[in-house]
Parts: C-alpha cells; structure tokens; sequence
C-alpha cells in the first residue's frame, strides 16, 4: 500500500539502500555511520593486502599501498546515502532500484610513473641496456656478458592492478608482461669477436742469448 511504501522508505533515509556491496561487503539496511565506518576500514585493509608481482620468473610481494595505489572512499560513501524525494516514492522505477543488487566501487588512483619506479627498483631492472665489454681477469681477457635493458608493459600491470583491487581479489597474483628489450649497442657477440681477434694478434716472443731462453707473454707486453 501507499503507506506501507512511504514506512519502508522513510526507514531507509538513514540506512544503506537493501542489496547495497561495496568492495565485496554486503552494506545493505546498515546504518549510513556504521557503513561509511565499515567502508573506510575495507579501504586501508585492501591497501594493505599482499600482492605478488613476478617478472621473468623473479617474484617480489608488495602490499597496493606500497605500489602507490591509492583508494578514496568518500565518492563511494556520497553514494550509500539514498538522496531520493518522497515523490519518487510513488514511482516503479523507484522500487525496482530498491529492491536491485547495486555494486559500488572503491575509487582508485595510482600513478604511472610511481609504480613503474617502485618496480624496476625492487626487480633491479635497468631500461638502459648495458653493453658488452672485456676485462682483465688472471692475467687473460674475460667477458662481460650484455644485458638487454628491461621496460615494463605499465599499462598492463596498471589494469590488472586495478582489476584486481577492484574485484577484491585475495593475494593476487600478477605476472608482470616485458615490452621488447632495448637491446645493446656493442653485443656479447661482439665482445667474443674482439676477443678472438686481440688474441690471434698476440703472440709469444722468445729470445735467446747466452744459451738462456727468455718468454715474453701478452700478459708481459701488454699487461694482462
């Protein structure tokens, strides 16, 4: 009847609307306090969850706070609050929204740029490529392998960060695609080349004199 329904609406001007889920929390008939409270706990909770990055079969866990990600709840408790007039209260579609599931999402915001550093910080990746090279090492020529620099797919990791906080994932566990590696200028090939060839050029001198044999390595000569 049209009292029963102007009861059961004006019993909700200060409550959850019934069928209300924030954030995998059922909030529907609670008080609008409770809520809001219950709501801001689920937000520094899921801040803290842990989540598991791996890259390149290395794996690290951090919590979402520690990626930069950042959850608001003061949209999502703008929207607990049912604003509607008691006109509206007459109407179907009115009853429909009541009685329908509604979902409300945490706002979240997080940086590019401070998660692609919190990354590549914990994994030890370089973007910049590190080229081959050749040192000396007991007196013999050794070489230092190239490493191709490692560039993050952000956007990717970006979206199932998100998705995950979102759907309230329980440590979640993402694998962290790699774009195409920069690669380095002077290549472990390269090196190897070079190598070959300073060895080939080099020989042992020996000299005689006074019936004594003198050997004069690279090592000697050049010094190593």
């Amino acid at each position: 009847t049209l009292i029963g329904a102007t009861i059961v609406a004006a019993n909700y001007q200060n409550r959850v609307l019934p069928h209300t889920l924030v954030a995998g929390m059922v909030l529907g008939s609670q008080p609008l306090t409770q809520a809001e409270q219950m709501v801001d706990r689920r937000a520094i909770a899921i801040a803290n969850n842990p989540i598991t990055l791996i890259i390149d079969g290395d794996q690290q866990t951090f919590t979402a706070k520690q990626l930069g990600v950042k959850l608001d709840a003061t949209k999502v408790n703008s929207q607990l609050a049912d604003s509607s007039s008691w006109t509206s209260w007459l109407t179907p579609s009115y009853w429909r929204h009541f009685f329908a599931t509604k979902t409300i999402g945490l706002t979240v915001s997080l940086s590019d740029s401070e998660l692609a550093s919190v990354v590549a910080s914990e994994f030890k990746l370089s973007q910049t490529a590190q080229n081959a090279s050749l040192t000396v090492s007991n007196n013999s020529l050794t070489i230092v392998p190239a490493v191709p620099g490692a560039r993050i797919n952000i956007a990717v990791l970006r979206t199932d960060l998100i998705a995950d906080i979102i759907t309230n994932t329980i440590t979640p566990t993402i694998t962290v695609p790699l774009l195409n590696p920069t690669p380095p200028t002077i290549t472990t090939t390269d090196a190897t080349a070079t190598q070959t060839q300073i060895e080939q050029a080099l020989h042992i001198v020996t000299l005689t004199a006074n019936s004594k044999v003198f050997t004069i390595k690279p090592s000697d000569q050049y010094g190593f």
